[in-house]
């Protein structure tokens, strides 16, 4: 899953609820899917994909609206809006070039954006040290399929991902891994699940589709949506 952080931690315009959503509205993530992405990946709406345990169907990911995104920076007072957009290069499939995309949408609605391509070592080192300015293209594979994995890596302030702080947030994630009532858990992260889409965190990008070229020899191989390789079931037939 791809997306775009938000440091909501250091003071600035990134505070103001209206200018995160403003920049989500600004993205047009179907353009950036068909024409970067060759129609690889769907749009997200949150930062929960389908196949974890908590995801929350009802959701639809922010539509492309750049007059709406105008009119809320005009509306929490950011005519003129400076942003520092950081991008590593090799990291992701085709991520300098949606990095690029993105930054000419925000500059379609008034954001004058530093555009940075940094490398990923620099560029994690400062991402982990709550370094981070302003803005930067990020991806997230975990194993659990469950919505704890992702929620915890964001949401919990102790966390060294986190860049965005919700006492509320963080107090269904801990309710919800605590009852092993799975009525209960699901009911918990749709809620969540709300707060975050109103609160927009992050621009909330998509879900990257990867594909897969297997000889006809191979058996048993099973692409997965984590990422890992359980080569135990595979077998190649002479």
């Amino acid at each position: 899953m791809i997306l775009l952080y938000l440091n909501t931690l250091a003071p600035g315009p990134l505070q103001d609820k209206r200018v995160r959503q403003a920049l989500n509205y600004a993205v047009d993530r179907k353009a950036i899917i068909d024409k970067i992405l060759m129609g690889s990946g769907f749009p997200s709406a949150v930062n929960i994909p389908p196949y974890d345990f908590g995801y929350d169907s009802t959701l639809k990911p922010y539509p492309y609206d750049p007059e709406k995104a105008k009119r809320l920076l005009s509306e929490a007072g950011y005519n003129e809006l400076k942003l520092v957009l950081n991008s590593p290069s090799g990291r992701y499939v085709m991520d300098k070039q949606v990095a690029e995309a993105i930054a000419g949408m925000f500059e379609k609605v008034g954001i004058k954006i530093d555009f940075k391509i940094r490398e990923w070592g620099d560029y994690v080192k400062d991402l982990l040290g709550k370094k981070l300015v302003d803005t930067g293209l990020i991806g997230s594979g975990l194993v659990m399929y469950d919505a704890d994995g992702r929620l915890s890596l964001y949401f919990v302030r102790d966390s060294p991902f986190c860049y965005y702080a919700n006492s509320e947030i963080e107090k269904g994630i801990f309710e919800a891994r605590n009852t092993m009532d799975e009525r209960k858990r699901k009911e918990t992260y749709g809620k969540i699940s709300k707060q975050i889409f109103e609160e927009a965190p992050f621009v909330f990008l998509y879900q990257q589709q990867d594909h897969w070229g297997i000889s006809k020899k191979v058996k048993g191989f099973q692409a997965r949506g984590d990422e890992l390789f359980y080569l135990y079931r595979v077998s190649v037939e002479k």
